[in-house]
């Protein structure tokens, strides 16, 4: 009891009121306060999880913290939780806190990144949950900060290594590019020692006239500097086409495009490659296909790589099998139409005569660097690429194999209507 007395001389003189209070449920309520702070305290400590925990009040001044926050970040009893975690996150919190007059569940509020008392950085999730008092009144919080530095740390070396391996895809797409273009040198010198020959035997013809006074016919004079400056011409485009499928190619920049014009461009300066390996590529194309809006070059892209697949699968099969009579290559160009989907495709079939795919590795060859050649015939990156690419033009790349026969590789890309230039 709580006994406590009072003189009160204004009834008499000498007169005193003795006050007493039966504080038996206060001291119950103290006690179990008590009791349940100490057992709140020791969880704070005992708990194994990488947990700081503070307990502030509504003034926001930390009353309770645990021994690993106190240990990396000092001794903030008594402190104003705002100079460690900054006004605009303990006012955040005490906006949180009223609200949990009607709400009582834990509250996320998110990453934040701290420093210890040795000015290492921790990052850390922070969770707000409110402690009653007896009578059911939120009047402290307790904030719950999971230290996730290893976790960051971690995510920052996972980023590292993407960036790396991204650098090192795109190297290994350079070096497959570059490939292609080093097959096509000896097509295309051979396109270019032709015209070469020719205006150089024109002007000697022109000089040798000039030197012995054959006197100057200028209409055949006209037609020889006619006749150079179309070979001048073909060079020119030769060396411009080769210069923009090095620059273009892989980018994203897309137009309506005649399929059989890349056909024709692409396979033109691969043929001279082509014979010097005695392999005939035969061109069926279907005439007035629909547009397809793609880049050009990309598509020229793929189709070398399926072409230089289609050589090297006959060259490998010329040297393990004693007879190869037929070494062709067949290029196909048609029209699909998807009455379903009612879709119109076209169509692009490169077959070969080469040594097949076995069929337990079939539905591998679109994988990035998986490839049956040497080390040093290639990176296992040009058919994938080639899947990438066709499917950023919204087609489709499969192949049908017969290990000793040849393989097929159908390649299908949408077209647009001819009525309102949307893809179908």
């Amino acid at each position: 009891m709580n006994i406590a007395v009072k003189e009160v001389p204004e009834i008499s003189p000498n007169t005193f009121i003795l006050l007493i209070r039966d504080i038996t449920e206060n001291k119950r309520l103290n006690l179990i306060l008590r009791k349940t702070e100490a057992n709140l305290r020791a969880l704070m400590d005992s708990v194994g999880l990488p947990l700081h925990i503070m307990i502030v009040d509504k003034e926001a001044i930390i009353v309770e913290q645990n021994i690993r926050h106190r240990e990396e970040f000092g001794d903030m009893l008594g402190k104003d939780a705002s100079e460690f975690l900054g006004e605009d996150n303990i006012d955040k919190c005490i906006d949180f806190l009223k609200e949990f007059d009607d709400d009582l569940n834990l509250r996320n509020l998110g990453e934040i990144q701290l420093f210890r008392r040795d000015n290492s950085i921790v990052h850390c999730r922070r969770f707000l949950v409110p402690v009653t008092d007896p009578d059911g009144v939120v009047r402290r919080f307790m904030l719950l900060m999971e230290d996730i530095t290893p976790l960051k740390k971690a995510e920052q070396e996972k980023q590292q290594v993407e960036l790396e391996l991204d650098k090192q895809r795109a190297l290994a797409i350079n070096s497959d590019r570059l490939r292609s273009l080093g097959e096509m040198a000896a097509s295309i010198a051979h396109e270019l020692n032709q015209p070469l020959v020719g205006v150089r035997g024109l002007s000697e013809h022109v000089l040798i006239g000039l030197e012995r006074d054959w006197g100057v016919d200028e209409e055949k004079l006209r037609k020889k500097i006619e006749l150079i400056i179309c070979q001048a011409d073909r060079m020119s485009y030769i060396i411009e086409h080769i210069r923009r499928f090095a620059r273009e190619a892989g980018k994203p920049q897309k137009s309506l495009v005649e399929v059989n014009d890349t056909v024709r461009s692409s396979t033109e300066l691969f043929r001279a490659q082509l014979k010097a390996h005695s392999c005939e590529l035969d061109l069926e194309l279907e005439e007035d296909l629909p547009k397809v809006y793609i880049n050009p070059f990309s598509l020229e892209e793929v189709l070398l790589n399926l072409i230089s697949n289609a050589r090297d699968a006959i060259i490998e099969k010329q040297t393990t099998q004693t007879q190869t009579e037929n070494k062709r290559i067949l290029l196909r160009t048609d029209t699909q139409i998807d009455k379903d989907r009612n879709k119109i495709w076209v169509r692009i079939e490169i077959s070969d005569s080469g040594i097949g795919i076995p069929k337990e590795l079939q539905n591998r060859v679109f994988e990035p660097f998986f490839t049956t050649k040497a080390p040093d015939d290639g990176t296992g990156l040009g058919l994938a690429i080639s899947h990438s690419i066709i499917s950023d033009f919204g087609g489709t790349i499969a192949l049908e194999s017969t290990e000793g026969v040849g393989t097929s590789f159908t390649v299908l890309i949408p077209s647009f209507s001819r009525d309102d230039g949307k893809k179908q």
